[in-house]
C-alpha cells in the first residue's frame, strides 16, 4: 500500500520518541519491500537533518533510496485511490479517520506497531491467489513497471471468513482487504450472510486500514474471463451448450454455477424469481427430457437420481486452482491476450493492486 506523508512531517519533533519510532517503522516496512512510502522531495532533507541521528543505519539508507525514487512514486500517488496519509497530530487534526478511500493516521500510531505486508483474505486459498494474479496483470496492463504486488494470502474458510477477519483485526495492524462471493443466483437475489457479516466487521473497525469487497458475481470463478476458462478447461461442449442454449445474454454468466453446472432439478426447487431468471435453461432441459428414453420424459430415474439429460456438468471444484496455475506458468503477455476483451476482473484487480503495491526488487534499500 502507499504510505504518504503530508506536509506536517516538516514539524517532526526529534525529542518525541513516538514520532521518531513511527518514522523508523515506516522506513523499515519500505526497506523490506512491504509497502511504498512517499513524501515530497523537499521534505526529505528536512527530515534527514532533524532526525537522521535517531534513525538506524538501515533506515537512513532507505531514506536515501526513497529520495532517489520519489519522482516515480509521485506518479503512483496521483494514480491510486486507496492510500494512507501519515500526519503529525495537532489541535486541529488528530486521530484516525477516513475520507472516501484515504485513511489519515497520526505518525505516532506507528511507534509501537509492526507493519508487514497487507493481508488479502479470500473465502478459500484459490480465491486469494487469483486475486493477486489479477492485480499483477493489472500492473502489467497499466505499465506500472517500477512496482510489484506483495501480500499475505489468507484462507477465510468459506462461511467462516467473517471469523477469520475478526481474528485478524484483534492482533494485526497491517492493511487488510477481505473479498467475498455474492452467492447470488440472479441480480436481485439476497446477499449472502458471509458478505453481510464481513462488511459489518470491517465497518466496526474504523481504526484499522481494512476494507470489505463483495463481488457482484456469484463466485470467484464467474469473474475469470471466459477465454481463459476455455483454455484451461478444454471442454468445448460445456461452453457451446451454456453459451448457445442456456444463457440468454452475457450478464447471466455472472450467476452460473460454473463448478457444478446447470441442473433442471435445482432450478425447479428455487423460488419464483430464480426460476424465472433461468427460464431459458428450463426450456432447454424440458426439450431434452421429451426426447430422452432413459428417464421416461420425467427427468428423474427410478432411484430418484437426476437423469443426465437434465443437467449440464460443470468444470469441477478445481477449475479455479487450475486457472491460477495456468496464469503462474504462462508468460504475462499470453494471459493478457486472453483477458483483454472480458475485463470485469479489472475493478477488483485495481483494488487489490492498491492494497498490495510495493517497491520493485531493484529499489530495495539494505
Amino acid at each position: 500500500m502507499l504510505f504518504e506523508f503530508d506536509s506536517s512531517i516538516r514539524n517532526i519533533d526529534p525529542n518525541d520518541p513516538n514520532q521518531t519510532d513511527g518514522i523508523e517503522t515506516l522506513l523499515s516496512t519500505y526497506r523490506k519491500q512491504n509497502h511504498v512510502v512517499f513524501m515530497r522531495l523537499a521534505d526529505v532533507p528536512i527530515l534527514s537533518k532533524k532526525i537522521g541521528s535517531f534513525l538506524s543505519a538501515g533506515s537512513r539508507a532507505a531514506l536515501t533510496t526513497l529520495y532517489n525514487n520519489l519522482p516515480e512514486y509521485k506518479i503512483i500517488s496521483e494514480q491510486i485511490k486507496r492510500k494512507i496519509v501519515v500526519y503529525i497530530e495537532n489541535k486541529e487534526k488528530n486521530g484516525v479517520f477516513k475520507e472516501k478511500e484515504i485513511w489519515h493516521i497520526p505518525l505516532q500510531k506507528f511507534s509501537s506497531t509492526n507493519i508487514v505486508e497487507s493481508a488479502l483474505i479470500g473465502e478459500d486459498p484459490s480465491d486469494a491467489e487469483i486475486l493477486l494474479e489479477f492485480a499483477r496483470h493489472y500492473c502489467e496492463i497499466e505499465k506500472l513497471r517500477n512496482f510489484i504486488t506483495k501480500a499475505r494470502l489468507l484462507n477465510g474458510g468459506g462461511a467462516n471468513t467473517s471469523k477469520t477477519l475478526a481474528t485478524y483485526l484483534k492482533s494485526e495492524h497491517s492493511p487488510c482487504l477481505c473479498v467475498t462471493d455474492s452467492d447470488k443466483y440472479h441480480p436481485n437475489f439476497r446477499e449472502s450472510s458471509t458478505t453481510k457479516k464481513c462488511r459489518e466487521i470491517a465497518t466496526q473497525h474504523s481504526n484499522h486500514v481494512v476494507e470489505h469487497f463483495s463481488l457482484s458475481e456469484r463466485e470467484m470463478e464467474n469473474l475469470v474471463p471466459r477465454e481463459l476458462l476455455k483454455k484451461v478447461a478444454k471442454k468445448d461442449s460445456f461452453f457451446e451448450t451454456i453459451e448457445s442454449e442456456i444463457l440468454s445474454d452475457h450478464e447471466h454468466w455472472k450467476y452460473l454455477d460454473i463448478k457444478n453446472g446447470v441442473h433442471f432439478k435445482w432450478i425447479k426447487k428455487q423460488d419464483g424469481p430464480t426460476e424465472k431468471y433461468w427460464k431459458k435453461s428450463v426450456k432447454f432441459f424440458e426439450r431434452r427430457i421429451k426426447i430422452c428414453p432413459q428417464c421416461k420424459a420425467t427427468g428423474i430415474l427410478d432411484d430418484e437420481n437426476e437423469c443426465t439429460c437434465t443437467f449440464v456438468s460443470g468444470l469441477g471444484n478445481s477449475i479455479l486452482s487450475n486457472v491460477v496455475l495456468h496464469m503462474q506458468r504462462q508468460k504475462p503477455t499470453l494471459n493478457l491476450r486472453d483477458m483483454q476483451e472480458d475485463i470485469r476482473w479489472k475493478d477488483i484487480a485495481r483494488t487489490v493492486f492498491e492494497y498490495s503495491v510495493a517497491p520493485k526488487a531493484g529499489e530495495k534499500a539494505h
